[in-house]
């Protein structure tokens, strides 16, 4: 059977008009009401059902649910009641109201289950409460969240303008944070860093040491090192540079993380001010000069090495003691006019002053005084550098007497100065100047051409050209010339000059002395008229004395013709050798042009032709040769020499070669290292006999020989193995 054929079954029942006996009244009134019921009912689900899709975290939303469908159900039934009117489906309406009860039933049920839950729900005040509690704690959390934020912002600021180089790495060693002052220390962005392992910023040598210095300080106790624990290392930049660096390094640990910062400092600069300061130290130390520290309140607080030599004190004997007693009773109130002036922050220059040493004795220094200042610019104290120039003071007192001995050898020595300006052809000359050229300032114009034109015409050529030379670097200036006064008259001057140059090497200046030598080279001319008669008077004696040597050998020549007497005339014959050898000598010097001396080669020369030809031997029977050096010697060593030749080279031509026909003779002279000469005469003949004593010889060539020997201040030598030598050596005199 179809379930809805009883449900909708209209033909058995009787519409609901028929009880209310289709009053119209009756039936509009049910009509409405019932109309705005099922209106009220269908509206409110839609109500809940839109307030449970809004707020999901309403506690048993189906519970709202139930009531809607209740609700619903009631509205149904109501409708029902408007349609039953006209149209008995009884059934149907039945079946309705069974769901409308099912659903209220359940409804009801469920109510009673969560009642307690329900009961245990806040109350509004309740609510009220927590509510303000929780807003209370919310802006609590507010406050918490921006002191935060702004505490990280300080700490981003504080890592961003860090002068130090602020690096974390990880466990790894990895780079996790690297802030500006790293970037600047480094040369890498932080984009570069980040990401990367720490051997990145180490050098090659020391990364694996590093590495396990991180790894040992990662499994110790400590989570920081302090800025006394700092150790120098060295860090690697970005252009491969390696720079020294002072770093502290800390740990903390995040759960199973362990994440290092390391703060990093570039000291550069300190390492090199330290250097600097060391070697600033090293040269106040070495320094010759006396450095000095003191304090304002006038105590010495360092004390160099310089200072001890200068003062004889140690540092030890002196550090924490006042200054004043370095001065002498004289300069007590030196010490307060220069600590005034420091305490200013003025610098005393360079200046003169005497202080006493340990040993009592007072010492000329030349001073300069510094202020030292600290780091706010505040004067603390005085820096003083002391050199000792007591030689300085003495030498400056020498000069000073030099200088005023000068001035009086110039006025007395008549030296009159002056001073050419090369760039602006000025001179400038003393008093003395004006009289040698017979002028005065007021008509003398100091031009150059001013001075030329004083000098005398035949002269002004070779004294501009001497100035050339000196400006060129050439020869000195030292000229002598001849200078026309006013009043017609000749003087004659000698000059000296120095001349100055620039750095460039270019002459500015020439600084120079005249003096008149007019006195001087009218004296010369007069002794050089004297000289010269002297010289005709002197070869006129030379001529005298050979033209009476002449007639004494001319008598002997005559005596000995006359006589028949082989050993007298034998006699004769030497004799005539000797006078012949002694005129000679007048000769040379009357034919000379230096009347008191001869040049002894020539002399020797003649004198050996001559004696050659005395005994008339021929060059082809025996040999000559002669060895002098041009040597010229005074009349009274030429003399002796010539004597002491004839003799030994007449001895030869007479008695070496008796039996034979040729032989050898040699005459030689020579200057020895000492300048004494030595005379040799050898020949290559029979020489002398076995049992010869020259001292016990008698014979008038060997005493003349001796006695001319002595004369010379000489020593004398005769050996008669192979021929015959002698050698004698004797001092060169005046030449």
């Amino acid at each position: 059977m179809n379930l809805s054929q009883p449900l909708l079954e209209v033909n058995v029942f009787i519409p609901h008009e028929h009880y209310y006996l289709w009053n119209p009244e009756l039936l509009g009134l049910h009509i409405v009401s019932d109309a705005v019921i099922v209106l009220a009912y269908y509206s409110m689900p839609l109500t809940l059902f839109y307030i449970v899709r809004k707020r999901r975290d309403l506690p048993f939303p189906w519970v709202f649910l139930l009531f809607s469908a209740f609700i619903v159900a009631c509205g149904t039934a109501h409708l029902m009641e408007i349609w039953t009117l006209w149209h008995p489906t009884y059934w149907l309406t039945g079946a309705i109201k069974l769901i409308t009860a099912v659903i209220s039933l359940t409804t009801a049920i469920a109510l009673v289950q969560i009642i307690p839950k329900a009961l245990a729900l806040p109350s509004p005040a309740q609510l009220d409460a927590a509510n303000q509690a929780l807003q209370a704690e919310s802006t609590e959390r507010q406050h918490m969240n921006l002191a935060l934020q702004a505490s990280e912002a300080r700490l981003a600021g504080i890592l961003e303008i860090a002068e130090d180089a602020i690096i974390s790495i990880a466990a790894n060693q990895q780079i996790t944070l690297f802030n500006q002052g790293a970037e600047r220390i480094f040369g890498y962005t932080a984009a570069e860093a980040i990401g990367q392992p720490l051997d990145l910023l180490l050098p090659n040598q020391l990364a694996s040491i590093h590495r396990q210095h991180v790894v040992d300080f990662s499994q110790t106790a400590g989570v920081s090192r302090k800025m006394g624990d700092r150790r120098e290392i060295f860090g690697r930049r970005k252009d491969g540079t390696e720079f020294p660096a002072e770093a502290s390094i800390s740990k903390l640990q995040l759960g199973d993380e362990v994440i290092f910062t390391a703060f990093l400092r570039d000291i550069t600069e300190r390492k090199q001010a330290e250097l600097a300061m060391s070697r600033l130290a090293a040269i106040v130390e070495s320094s010759g000069d006396a450095i000095i520290g003191k304090s304002l309140e006038g105590m010495i607080t360092s004390w160099n090495r310089g200072a001890e030599r200068l003062f004889g004190y140690t540092a030890a004997e002196v550090i924490d003691r006042p200054v004043a007693q370095l001065f002498p009773p004289n300069h007590a109130d030196e010490l307060a006019q220069v600590l005034e002036q420091i305490k200013q922050g003025e610098f005393v220059q360079s200046y003169e002053t005497v202080r006493v040493r340990k040993d009592g004795q007072h010492v000329d220094i030349a001073a300069t005084i510094s202020p030292i200042k600290d780091a706010t610019g505040r004067v603390i104290g005085a820096a003083k550098i002391a050199r000792d120039i007591t030689e300085r003071k003495q030498a400056e007192n020498q000069l000073r007497d030099l200088s005023n001995r000068l001035m009086l050898a110039l006025k007395s020595g008549a030296i009159g100065i002056w001073e050419w300006n090369v760039t602006t052809n000025s001179l400038t000359w003393d008093n003395r100047m004006y009289e040698f050229y017979g002028t005065t300032p007021d008509q003398f114009t100091h031009a150059y051409d001013a001075w030329t034109s004083r000098l005398h015409p035949d002269d002004r050529p070779f004294v501009e050209a001497a100035i050339h030379q000196a400006l060129d670097g050439e020869k000195d200036y030292e000229p002598e010339f001849r200078v026309i006064h006013p009043d017609g008259t000749v003087h004659y001057l000698k000059a000296y000059a120095r001349v100055e140059r620039n750095p460039a090497g270019i002459p500015h200046r020439m600084i120079g002395i005249n003096y008149d030598i007019t006195e001087l080279k009218q004296t010369a001319a007069q002794i050089e008229a004297s000289l010269k008669e002297k010289e005709v008077l002197l070869k006129e004696i030379h001529h005298r004395v050979k033209n009476n040597l002449g007639v004494v050998d001319g008598l002997l020549q005559m005596q000995a013709r006359r006589s028949h007497n082989p050993e007298v005339i034998e006699t004769l014959k030497e004799s005539h050798n000797r006078i012949a050898s002694i005129a000679l000598v007048h000769e040379k010097l009357y034919s000379s042009d230096d009347l008191a001396k001869i040049n002894i080669a020539h002399y020797i020369a003649d004198l050996t032709a001559h004696l050659f030809d005395s005994y008339n031997i021929h060059a082809n029977q025996i040999k000559l040769v002669s060895h002098i050096s041009d040597i010229s010697l005074a009349i009274d060593t030429a003399i002796p020499c010539g004597l002491i030749i004839n003799e030994l080279v007449s001895n030869a031509l007479k008695y070496a070669f008796s039996n034979r026909q040729a032989g050898e003779i040699q005459v030689m002279l020579d200057e020895q290292p000492d300048q004494s000469l030595c005379l040799i005469v050898r020949d290559n003949g029979v020489g002398l006999p076995e049992d010869f004593d020259p001292k016990q010889a008698t014979t008038l060539g060997l005493s003349l020989i001796q006695g001319l020997v002595k004369q010379l201040r000489g020593t004398w030598a005769i050996h008669g193995q192979s021929g015959t030598t002698v050698t004698i050596t004797f001092p060169r005199g005046q030449s």
